[in-house]
This record gives C-alpha cells, sequence and structure tokens, in this order.
C-alpha cells in the first residue's frame, strides 16, 4: 500500500497504470473499500481491466473490461452492488 500512496503522491493527477495478479487487486482494492469481498474476487474474469479512483474518502470502481465469452458475463460488480 505504500508504494500505492507514494505513486499517488509523486504523480498527483496524472493516470495510473498498475497490473496485478486478481487475488492482490482484490486485496489492494478491499483495504480502499470493505465492500469488496470474495464475491467481487469470484467474479473477476481473467483478464480483467477496472478503473479505481479514490473520490471522497470513496472509490468509485468501473469495469472496463467486456468479456467475450457468456462464461465470463458478470454484472459489473461495482453498479450492481455499491
Amino acid at each position: 500500500m505504500r508504494v500505492i500512496h507514494q505513486l499517488s503522491v509523486c504523480h498527483p493527477g496524472d493516470h495510473l497504470v498498475l497490473s496485478t495478479h486478481g487475488n492482490l487487486m482484490g486485496l489492494i482494492l478491499q483495504y480502499f473499500d470493505e465492500r469488496i469481498n470474495v464475491d467481487f474476487w469470484k467474479a473477476l474474469s481473467m483478464p480483467d481491466i477496472y478503473s479505481f479512483s479514490p473520490e471522497n474518502n470513496e472509490i468509485n470502481l468501473v469495469r472496463l473490461w467486456q468479456p467475450l465469452s457468456g462464461k465470463d458475463e458478470k454484472e459489473n460488480y461495482a453498479k450492481s452492488s455499491h
């Protein structure tokens, strides 16, 4: 979490791209929002892409990835759960 904080301080207002494994992404997002849970993790497709931005002590989380197969077509967690 220290690295993410340092990046945001060193690059205020910039867009940062972080790439990680789904397990770690879930843990990072849960650090900022306790509503991120195992159901979020289970709903991840492989690959998956989210846009994340902290705003007013809350996070704005939007799924950007559009899965191609019916197996991966899951509701946008950010819209259905938040």
